[in-house]
């Protein structure tokens, strides 16, 4: 198995894809941070007062990066298990390792470690300078706000179960475009628009990311606890990954490309 992981790592980290994909969410994240934070008290009917409140605050700095940077790992997710199907490589990689599950096993923990770690310096840095640039225009909130541990510590975890949903598109499809693309449009346009056409508070604690979104939303959300949206999201996401574990298992590798 230890092979497994470093020949998973080898094959990731020689992929420039993958790397201008991480960059790219750092990048969106922090511009989104730098945009919330920047234009927070800029609404000219809203007295700063009404605005100086920790939960609003944390919720500039992290509810909006989070989200961006959720739908570009969930592209990198695709991608990870995508780009076998794209550079043709799917068969001779599975071939090496004959037990499918293994290599899917070691794609999936080589990704979600990447994930973590990509997720941990993107919040760490969201954190650190909206709280001192918050600090400095004139705001009441330090590193020692509630809900601070647990809105960061959520936001990873969230970032970190995107990953993991695009990896198990990825293991669904063979199309590795009409993967991203479902990958964008659930959490950005499907969840959202459900959540709103549906009526009643209870679609709201069913859809993945309408309820995972509580896990960085500082106390949770008005409809989900912290920890509802996280189990929400992880079984969410566990199903997808499993399906897409049971079809690649039965996929005929000659025929994908």
């Amino acid at each position: 198995m230890n092979k497994l992981f470093r020949s998973e790592w080898i094959k990731f980290k020689t992929l420039r894809s993958h790397w201008v994909m991480l960059a790219s969410t750092l990048i969106l994240s922090w511009g989104m941070l730098a945009l919330a934070v920047g234009f927070y008290d800029t609404e000219p009917d809203v007295p700063k007062e009404a605005l100086n409140n920790t939960d609003a605050l944390l919720g500039a700095i992290l509810g909006f990066s989070t989200p961006v940077a959720g739908i570009l790992l969930a592209v990198l997710g695709v991608m990870a298990m995508g780009g076998e199907y794209k550079s043709k490589t799917v068969l001779p990689s599975f071939s090496a390792a004959p037990i499918r599950g293994e290599v899917i096993a070691a794609k999936g923990i080589v990704l979600a470690a990447v994930a973590l770690v990509t997720s941990l310096l993107m919040v760490a840095v969201d954190v650190i300078v909206g709280i001192l640039w918050l600090d400095q225009k004139g705001f009441d909130i330090d590193f020692g706000a509630a809900n601070l541990l647990q809105a960061a510590g959520g936001a990873v975890l969230y970032l970190v179960a995107l990953a993991l949903f695009g990896f198990g598109l990825g293991l669904i499809l063979t199309n590795q475009s009409l993967a991203i693309t479902l990958a964008i449009i659930i959490p950005l346009v499907v969840d959202p628009a459900l959540a709103a056409l549906i009526p009643g508070d209870w679609i709201k604690q069913v859809l993945p990311f309408a309820a995972g979104g509580a896990l960085f939303a500082p106390g949770g959300t008005e409809n989900v606890e912290v920890w509802q949206g996280g189990a929400v999201l992880g079984l969410w996401v566990s199903a997808v990954v499993i399906a897409g574990g049971i079809v690649f298992e039965r996929r005929d590798l000659g025929n994908t490309g």
